[in-house]
């Protein structure tokens, strides 16, 4: 932490492992910014963190503490037509998605034009396991990463 702040934000195979080894996680994850830090009065440390950019870990080293030598996860076919297409279908699906929902999302999206800057904003936002979420951030495809995120809120909002 007295470096750059940077940290890569991985999600754990199981979620009650309070010691996971490396092959309890998994390989792809976010590097982030630390933006906040606090230690909590039993030691925890709390942080709070910005996302970057998707990574994915290219070799493990387990020292004081677990490292990453990481790189980043090259998206495709974020700028095709295809891409742009897909944004209103998917911000109307979101915005239709969200009223079926117990407690409805209020997210602002409007400034969002990017394709992947939309995935990625609605991901963490609908309710799936963390297989399926997983799932979500590995897929590199932009125009696949939105059609599922589209197929998600369509069955679960079918299912309400």
């Amino acid at each position: 932490m007295a470096g750059d702040q940077r940290i890569l934000v991985v999600t754990q195979r199981r979620a009650a492992d309070d010691n996971p080894s490396p092959q309890d996680l998994y390989r792809v994850g976010v590097t982030a910014s630390v933006v906040e830090q606090a230690t909590l009065p039993d030691g925890t440390v709390k942080l709070l963190v910005k996302g970057l950019e998707r990574a994915t870990i290219v070799q493990l080293a387990k020292g004081q503490f677990l490292t990453a030598e990481v790189a980043p996860v090259e998206e495709t076919r974020g700028q095709d037509a295809e891409a742009f297409d897909l944004l209103s279908a998917v911000f109307a699906e979101f915005i239709a998605y969200s009223r079926s929902r117990p407690y409805p999302t209020s997210f602002h999206f409007a400034p969002i034009r990017e394709p992947s800057v939309l995935a990625d904003a609605l991901a963490p936002l609908i309710q799936v396991g963390i297989d399926r979420r997983q799932d979500l951030l590995e897929t590199s495809d932009v125009i696949a990463r939105l059609e599922k995120i589209l197929d998600v809120m369509k069955a679960e909002r079918q299912a309400a």
